[in-house]
């Protein structure tokens, strides 16, 4: 059985602080998909997981290679070890720890061999799970991939922090907003198309009499009288057409029977995706005041109008907009006394402007008199108080009537939503400036950037676009910390503010990356300002504890026109020019031109990367091979594997157009993994089959020889299947073996140890070619074609591969000529003493398959 880990001495304060989080048996998210993923791409394993470590199990919160599996039992998990540690806790081969050697989940599925994971801290210190890697292949991490598997788990920590907060947050909100509406007088309900009730409120109980059980599921019409039933279809039908419903006064039954007036405001119900599903409708019992105005109509008609209006500040006028009255909330937010604004036109007291551009705003009480019907304010009215004060008001004017409908004056209604106004601009600044630095984020510089790209293309007009990178800044953060580095973010987007126009727009793009757009600016200013920066940047000292840093900045400067398409052009053109700066010596400015094909070939890389990575994923390789022809009777024919990639559309793609791109991209020992899968699965399959092939070349990359894990893979393949490894050849490059010597005679040594040999390809190309021979204890040497091509006729390529032989002839080795195209060169070579040619003129590559027909291999040697 297995050993079960103790119980952590925090065991109650770290389940509490588990709980608390709210993501117990929660839905996959994003966030925690993602990182999970890049756990198990950083560490190349299989298996990656996000375990929260409950009472009694582990729960998967993030799973990724060990799906349709939630939890398991926490006496089973690899996991409540790892809360036990304040670091990485790696199991290597778990079949050879007496802790987890009979754990079912090692001896059976998902028979994990190696583990390794990383606790997830609270702040308070408690760890309540861990992000873990798994393999059933023994493995081992590195110090850099611990590193950041442990970077991975801070990072879970707080996205699990800022989550729980997101959601009590919304709690909160919810419970205010139910708060409210329980809380108000007013009748606050809601219905469905059909005129069934969804919701009811205390008002709405207190108004009716009705109770919410009674009413929900119940059609709103039995609060209709009979006259008014078909004034339910009428209001349905507005709002169906969009038409709004304020004020809307009628008559409704209580429960009693009893016939009340009702003032109804009306607003369409939508789901996510915009479509009306259902009606909200707030009513206000104004059976009182009805009563009112038909017994003092024509005398207290001013005096209902502001009853009305309670709460909010109220000022009356007289047809000729002087004011006769203002209520308390009007003389506080005007400034001005009732006893000293009557009689003064409404404009005098009443000082609004347009929030926007700082000018005077339409008197709506003059137009509400001049039109004879309500007016609402301008949106972003600011009203000037006597004494400068400014407040954000809302709401709007009517015209005040007698019985007869003659207009007697106005009365004009608003309230102070500066507050609301404030917060409203702070959640747009938040939502387009970074918290940081307050500078423009991405999303919000992107905006822009579009909006500039669409007046260069309507006005013909040219701008700039600059990409900024920190050359150093990776070294300040890691050596001071994350706050200092926040610090030395800010300083530095001051540097580059001070050389902007105020039209112009910096915004940083994420971590220490920045972006800056020049409208209406060609190459030379932009140019100048993109220097300047470079220069300041660069002669900047950023102190932290009597310790001083210099840090450069590299930039990709592009000016653009109505000539660029897209956004996502621009920005990718910016950012590789500025990748280019830092590869051409940091601390520059790279300006893109359209023929800037070093930029081009960059992108084409990084496009080709993708595409490798998914042909991996979909298992889009194919193999070919070259045979390799002796020119001595009596030795057996060998073959060299080629690899080639099927694209989306199946088309193959020669090693040419990719290879370049996973060498660069460090994707070529996954590719080499798979050839040597792919080879060795087939050899064993068609090992007897293949008696007349002397042996079968691989190709290694000089990072699969440097690459220790990919050593053991290899070992590993050859014992999983129990392969005769006899007939195997490894072509390893003159250039990959002299740069990793060390290495190279490590893999080619322990490879020997297999029966497994070794050719040197390219031979003769490297400046140390002789000199390293010695060091390297292979069996064959493939002289580079560039001698071999011109050999009938060139003096120097015939003394250097004679000069080859000799060599090969002393140190006991045989050699294979490549690039053999025509019968002159192949004379030649044979007349000289090669033991084997490779080249077109004697077979042009073949699929795989071909190789086992000893008919068609025949055909091709005689």
């Amino acid at each position: 059985m297995t050993v079960p880990a103790d119980k952590p001495k925090n065991e109650a304060q770290r389940l509490k602080n588990l709980q608390d989080l709210l993501v117990l048996d929660t839905p996959s998210e994003a966030l925690f998909d993602e990182i999970t993923k890049l756990a198990s791409i950083i560490c190349d394993t299989p298996i990656a997981l996000i375990s929260l470590i409950d009472e009694n199990r582990q729960w998967f919160k993030a799973n990724i290679g060990f799906e349709g599996t939630t939890e398991t039992d926490r006496d089973m998990a690899f996991c409540s070890h790892t809360i036990l540690k304040d670091q990485v806790f790696e199991v290597q081969n778990a079949t050879l720890d007496d802790r987890f050697k009979n754990n079912p989940l090692v001896t059976q599925a998902p028979h994990i061999n190696f583990y390794a994971g990383a606790p997830i801290a609270m702040p308070s210190g408690e760890n309540i799970g861990a992000i873990c890697v798994i393999s059933q292949k023994p493995h081992a991490l590195s110090d850099l991939q611990k590193s950041m598997l442990t970077g991975l788990a801070n990072t879970i920590s707080k996205a699990l922090i800022s989550r729980r907060e997101a959601i009590n947050e919304t709690r909160n909100n919810a419970n205010k907003l139910a708060a409210i509406v329980e809380s108000s007088s007013d009748a606050i309900l809601s219905k469905d198309l059909d005129s069934i009730v969804t919701s009811w409120n205390k008002g709405a109980e207190m108004i009716f009499g009705y109770s919410a059980s009674e009413m929900i599921g119940e059609s709103i019409t039995c609060l209709f009288p009979e006259a008014l039933l078909a004034e339910e279809q009428y209001l349905v039908h507005k709002i169906k057409n969009g038409e709004a419903i304020r004020h809307f006064e009628t008559q409704r039954l209580t429960k009693s029977g009893a016939l009340i007036d009702l003032s109804v405001n009306l607003s369409p119900i939508k789901n996510a995706i915009g479509e009306l599903v259902g009606i909200a409708i707030i009513g206000r019992d104004i059976t009182a005041k009805k009563q009112l105005e038909k017994s003092f109509f024509l005398q207290h008609e001013r005096l209902r109008v502001t009853m009305q209006s309670i709460g909010d500040a109220v000022i009356t006028t007289n047809t000729q907009c002087e004011i006769e009255y203002l209520n308390p909330v009007a003389e506080s937010l005007t400034g001005w006394k009732l006893a000293d604004a009557q009689g003064k036109p409404i404009t005098e007291v009443f000082n609004i402007i347009d929030e926007t551009n700082r000018e005077r705003a339409i008197d709506p009480v003059y137009v509400c008199l001049s039109e004879n019907k309500t007016v609402g304010l301008a949106t972003h009215t600011l009203l000037i108080s006597k004494d400068g004060t400014e407040y954000g008001i809302e709401d709007s004017a009517a015209p005040i009537r007698d019985e007869k409908q003659n207009i007697l004056g106005a009365v004009l209604v608003f309230h102070d939503v500066t507050e609301q106004r404030k917060m409203a601009s702070e959640m747009t600044y938040r939502a387009t400036h970074d918290a940081l630095t307050g500078l423009f984020n991405r999303r919000e510089f992107e905006h822009k950037l579009d909006h500039s790209l669409i007046t260069a293309h309507k006005n013909h007009c040219e701008h700039a676009l600059m990409f900024i990178d920190l050359d150093q800044f990776k070294i300040i953060n890691d050596t001071c910390g994350h706050t200092v580095g926040d610090k030395l973010l800010k300083s530095i987007s001051h540097i580059m503010l001070t050389h902007l126009r105020n039209s112009d727009m910096l915004g940083r793009l994420g971590g220490d990356e920045f972006g800056i757009l020049l409208e209406n600016c060609s190459l030379e200013p932009a140019l100048r300002i993109a220097e300047n920066i470079c220069k300041d940047i660069d002669n900047y000292r950023f102190t932290h504890h009597n310790q001083r840093f210099a840090i450069s900045a590299s930039i990709g400067l592009l000016i653009f026109n109505e000539k660029w398409k897209s956004i996502e052009h621009l920005m990718q053109s910016a950012d590789t020019a500025c990748y280019a700066a830092k590869e051409s010596g940091r601390n520059r400015v790279h300006i893109f031109y359209d023929s800037d094909y070093s930029l081009e070939s960059r992108k084409g890389s990084a496009y080709w990367a993708s595409r490798i990575t998914q042909a991996l994923e979909e298992n889009r390789f194919v193999l070919y091979h070259q045979l390799i022809i002796p020119l001595t009777k009596g030795m057996r024919v060998k073959s060299e594997i080629l690899l080639r990639m099927l694209d989306e559309k199946g088309h193959l793609v020669s090693p040419g157009t990719f290879l370049p791109a996973a060498e660069k991209f460090h994707l070529i020992s996954r590719i080499d993994k798979w050839v040597v899968n792919a080879v060795f699965t087939w050899l064993k399959q068609h090992q007897k089959q293949l008696a007349h092939i002397g042996s079968i070349a691989i190709n290694l990359s000089g990072q699969s020889i440097s690459d220790h894990t990919f050593h053991e893979y290899v070992l590993e393949r050859i014992e999983s299947l129990e392969l005769d490894c006899t007939n195997i050849c490894f072509e390893i490059t003159e250039t990959a073996a002299i740069t990793n010597l060390s290495a190279a005679n490590t893999f080619i040594n322990s490879m020997q140890k297999q029966h497994i040999r070794f050719a040197l390809d390219d031979f003769g190309s490297g400046v140390s070619s002789f000199g390293h021979l010695k060091s390297l204890p292979i069996d064959y040497l493939k002289i580079d074609g560039q001698f071999i091509k011109e050999l009938v006729n060139n003096d120097i390529d015939r003394a250097t591969v004679r000069c080859i032989l000799e060599v090969a002839k002393v140190t006991g080795k045989l050699t294979i000529a490549e690039w053999v195209e025509t019968e002159e060169v192949e004379a030649l070579l044979q007349q000289m003493g090669v033991d084997y040619v490779q080249g077109f003129l004697r077979h042009k590559p073949a699929p795989l398959a071909h190789l086992l027909s000893k008919e068609t291999v025949s055909a091709v040697i005689h």
